[in-house]
């Protein structure tokens, strides 16, 4: 059974964000009456925040009020011992994330009336949205602005509904919204980039046809297992969709019947006066395409394909499979993988097999002290990694630096214009839509230039710009832009960054070796030892750990862990400072703007504006560093690699972190007893032992008194089923298997006898 929160019964966690924990749960009632639901749980430092709770209760009355079988709807809406949460229907399938995921991963192109189908409902579902009024017969003039693969669910019965309306915006609820953009940050850059039409990119005005240009967008990534718009960088993201150049791009596809070429061109038209003008609209041309190509098409098709793509999906009794409709024996996506695609290869060159995790239940052992050379692994001819969240997730907003950089690059378009600007390198102009409505902001000269413009590595490649020398240098301490793009300093040739005499303003940066000396895949089974390992050899450098989009940076001192960097918002210093209510909302805005203008961190930021004294700030550093440590066990996938002799960037205050004391809560907090199962699974028939002479005593490990009464069946020579066997129910079977996990990481205990071959 899993734990209980009120009336629910948590069964599996889905996913968690940057603003909620969703959780696969069972509703129990009178008469044996049960229901399977979606929770939604809000993370607790949200719970105070009256802005951020008008803005959820906004969007249950809102999807409250949709009833479409093309819409995930709302249940209910509470608060449980102080946490707030939302249910809603739970849908037996996979997001089309997924779909697009698995489909790069194994080369299997998505049939043409699947992919129309999926779209059609999703149009269907904007449709009824975007007419809906409230109880009083007013329309709400909803606008989805998310319309995303990772909120598109499509069901092992072939069903597609729309979900996650957290950023839609209804008329009746602007000023609710309003109140909470100091959570959001920017009302009108809280989407997915890639998926934002170039009106919400430029801060234009929005009307539903921005959802239609969405819809596009799916079509065309469907069809060609392509990102459309994604850039290397967050800002070359936004330039691809304010251009949304996709005449070429659509033509180098001509498997795409041209009738449903025209259907893409239409509903990404960069004027939405040229899109199809509602979604009906846009369904009712997908219907005319499918009747007039004789394609049949409907949720059992679209059911044979989820089940095909998805095997381990399939249900227990199922009717005899059928060809899946459009799709032949050997049919592949028609060429390589590249930048921007759904299968794209974001592998590194690796050391062999990654030996810095050499733990009992991982690799085999290998010393941390001399590493073997760093050799390039020739990779299997199929072989493809799929990056698993491109993007920020729906419950991670967009970080508020892209705001300012907008804001700022706006202000200096209007100052450069009034300053007759010298022309640009290569004669290349920006758009003309770009909305200069900020308030002026000259540049100030500085010792490296007064403009930057940045770009990608091509000739063709659009550029940004300009920037201040200021906006510059945290677009690369924040890894918003990378030392492999290219830089105009005040209209000068254009030269790779890292090459440039901008070098000097982030050391750190572009002191990262060629290839790191570590690196492989991040996995639950070894997590924990990837640590002590480095702890034990007196590591110096960068471990870097990566998932999706997400990114952390660790840095070592002989063998101290001495700061994390991490681009996740909830994990920013203002957030943890709000959270623990040592400052106020209108003291961080203080502190924000202060510290911009003075180009102070935000920390020193507070200080200056009173919102904290230096003792406390360090109390708040240290929280930062320890929740930035425990979330980093929540990963269930990743990649890892350590950089050696990497120096830590100047601007932080460097302390050591107590890891070991911290490895228990995080594997307490992380590690559910289905996760410690499946990673002792392949263990059973071995016989575990306590080291004759460990490294540490057990006493330091933290272990709680029923975890070391669990270990004492160890000192009988038992097997890992033995001792399961003998525990009296799930919870000490938990203490248990958490204990193990953590003496064996630790080199406290170990196995008795060489590990079979395949596990984990």
């Amino acid at each position: 059974m899993g734990e209980h929160f009120g009336p629910y019964e948590l069964l599996d966690k889905i996913g968690e964000g940057g603003m909620a924990e969703v959780w696969k749960a069972r509703a129990t009632g009178a008469a044996g009456f049960q229901r399977i639901l979606v929770v939604k749980k809000i993370l607790p430092m949200f719970a105070k925040n009256k802005a951020f709770i008008d803005m959820l209760v906004a969007e249950a009355k809102l999807c409250s009020a949709l009833h479409h079988p093309n819409i995930v709807p709302i249940f209910d809406l509470g608060v449980i011992d102080g946490v707030y949460y939302v249910t809603m229907e739970h849908v037996d399938g996979v997001d089309l994330l997924q779909v697009l995921q698995r489909a790069a991963r194994r080369q299997m192109r998505v049939p043409t009336e699947v992919a129309l189908f999926v779209a059609g409902e999703v149009a269907r579902g904007l449709a009824y949205a975007h007419a809906a009024v409230d109880h009083e017969g007013r329309p709400l003039n909803i606008i989805h602005r998310d319309v995303s693969p990772a909120n598109v669910m499509v069901g092992t019965r072939g069903e597609v509904k729309l979900t996650d309306f957290g950023v839609a915006r209804a008329d009746l609820e602007i000023e609710t919204r309003r109140g909470a953009a100091s959570i959001v940050r920017h009302d009108g850059l809280k989407g997915k980039l890639s998926y934002m039409s170039p009106e919400l990119v430029s801060g234009a005005e929005i009307d539903h046809r921005s959802d239609i240009f969405a819809v596009g967008t799916l079509i065309y990534e469907m069809l060609t297992l392509k990102r459309l718009f994604m850039g290397k960088s967050e800002l070359q993201t936004m330039a691809n969709v304010r251009k949304a150049r996709i005449t070429r791009r659509i033509e180098r596809h001509d498997y795409i019947p041209r009738p449903v070429q025209d259907i893409i061109r239409t509903a990404l038209a960069r004027d939405p006066a040229g899109r199809y003008q509602s979604a009906a609209d846009l369904y009712d041309a997908i219907q005319d395409y499918l009747f007039e190509a004789r394609l049949r098409i409907g949720p059992s098709a679209v059911a044979r394909f989820i089940v095909d793509l998805f095997p381990e999906r399939a249900p227990r009794v199922a009717a005899p499979r059928t060809a899946v409709p459009g799709r032949r024996r050997g049919d592949t996506v028609e060429d390589m993988p590249v930048p921007g695609s759904f299968d794209e290869d974001l592998r590194t060159e690796r050391t062999g097999r990654p030996s810095l995790v050499d733990d009992e239940l991982g690799e085999e052992p290998s010393g941390l002290k001399q590493p073997p050379p760093a050799v390039a692994r020739e990779e299997p001819a199929d072989a493809v990694t799929v990056e698993t969240e491109a993007e920020p997730t729906p419950e991670d907003p967009v970080d508020e630096l892209l705001v300012a950089i907008e804001r700022e690059m706006s202000a200096q378009r209007k100052a450069a214009a009034r300053r007759k600007q010298r022309p640009t390198p290569g004669a290349e102009e920006t758009d003309s839509d770009d909305d200069d409505d900020d308030d002026d902001d000259d540049d100030v000269p500085g010792p490296f230039g007064t403009d930057f413009r940045v770009k990608g590595n091509r000739d063709d490649d659009e550029f940004f710009g300009p920037v201040t020398l200021n906006t510059f240098e945290r677009l690369l301490n924040h890894r918003a832009i990378s030392e492999d793009e290219h830089v105009s300093i005040d209209g000068g040739a254009w030269v790779r960054i890292a090459q440039s005499q901008v070098r000097q303003l982030s050391p750190a940066l572009f002191a990262l070796p060629d290839r790191p000396v570590y690196s492989g895949p991040l996995r639950p089974a070894w997590l924990p030892r990837l640590f002590h390992q480095l702890s034990a050899a007196g590591a110096t450098g960068m471990l870097q750990l990566s998932r999706g989009w997400v990114r952390k940076e660790l840095h070592y001192r002989d063998g101290a862990l001495l700061h994390i960097q991490s681009n996740i918002k909830g994990e920013l210093l203002a957030t943890i400072a709000l959270d623990l209510g040592i400052v106020t909302g209108e003291q961080v805005n203080a502190a924000l703007n202060t510290a911009k203008s003075l180009g102070l961190p935000v920390g020193e930021g507070l200080i200056s504006v009173g919102a904290i004294d230096e003792s406390r700030l360090g109390g708040v550093l240290r929280e930062q560093q320890r929740r930035r440590f425990l979330e980093i066990f929540g990963w269930r996938e990743g990649a890892f690699a350590f950089y050696d002799g990497v120096s830590m960037p100047p601007v932080v205050r460097p302390e050591a972190l107590d890891v070991l004391t911290m490895l228990g809560p995080a594997v307490r907090a992380h590690y559910r007893l289905d996760v410690l199962r499946g990673i002792f699974a392949p263990h059973e028939a071995r016989v575990v032992k306590l080291r004759p002479a460990p490294l540490m005593r057990m006493g330091s490990l933290g272990l709680s008194p029923e975890e070391t009464a669990a270990i004492e069946a160890f000192e009988h020579g038992w097997t890992v089923a033995r001792a399961i066997e003998r525990v009296a129910d799930t919870e000490d079977e938990l203490h248990l298997l958490r204990a193990m996990f953590l003496m064996l990481a630790l080199d406290v205990m170990a196995f008795a006898d060489p590990a079979p071959r395949g596990r984990l």
